[in-house]
């Protein structure tokens, strides 16, 4: 997920960029990939340095601040699981 849907604050200074219940914006969703269920695991590589994300994409993409998992089949797809979400530092942004 390449957008932070919540902002810390003095009163919140621990939120995550995203927690349970959120709606993920489309626009905010880039696919890492899509293993098969067989293979059972998969990786990836991103970018990492000075950032409140998680990393960025590879060649400079995007900031990553959240990972979120789906199973999907023929019958459609499950609700996604965080794996990982940013918790960007209050004092930084404001």
């Amino acid at each position: 997920m390449t957008q932070c849907l919540h902002k810390p604050s003095a009163s919140r200074p621990n939120v995550k960029c995203l927690v349970d219940g959120d709606t993920i914006p489309k626009g905010a969703l880039v696919l890492l990939g899509s293993p098969p269920a067989l293979a059972g695991s998969f990786s990836f590589i991103l970018g990492i340095g000075e950032t409140a994300a998680l990393g960025w994409l590879p060649g400079f993409g995007p900031d990553v601040d959240a990972i979120v998992l789906q199973a999907v089949n023929d019958r459609g797809g499950s609700a996604f699981a965080i794996a990982a979400s940013a918790a960007p530092c209050w004092q930084c942004v404001l």
